[in-house]
């Protein structure tokens, strides 16, 4: 699926415009973007603690979203 607007590129712009109007040279993107389908995703740590063990273990839940979360508007 990939992003039928510019809201990813829109939003970079911005954090890049406003960093260099404070004198700082800068480039940006998004940690979560697919690079393939350019689909944004968020990732969900979830730590779990055993009693028995007496230490947590840490698990990871990745969501790749079906829309944009800027806009709403539906990914292709």
């Amino acid at each position: 699926m990939k992003p039928d607007c510019d809201c990813i590129q829109k939003s970079i712009d911005n954090v890049v415009k406003q960093f260099n109007s404070q004198g700082f040279y800068t480039s940006a993107y998004f940690l979560d973007q697919d690079l393939i389908s350019g689909s944004l995703s968020n990732t969900i740590e979830i730590k779990l603690r055993t009693d028995v063990e007496k230490r947590s273990k840490t698990k990871k839940w990745v969501i790749i979203h079906s829309y944009c979360p800027f806009c709403g508007k539906k990914y292709k």
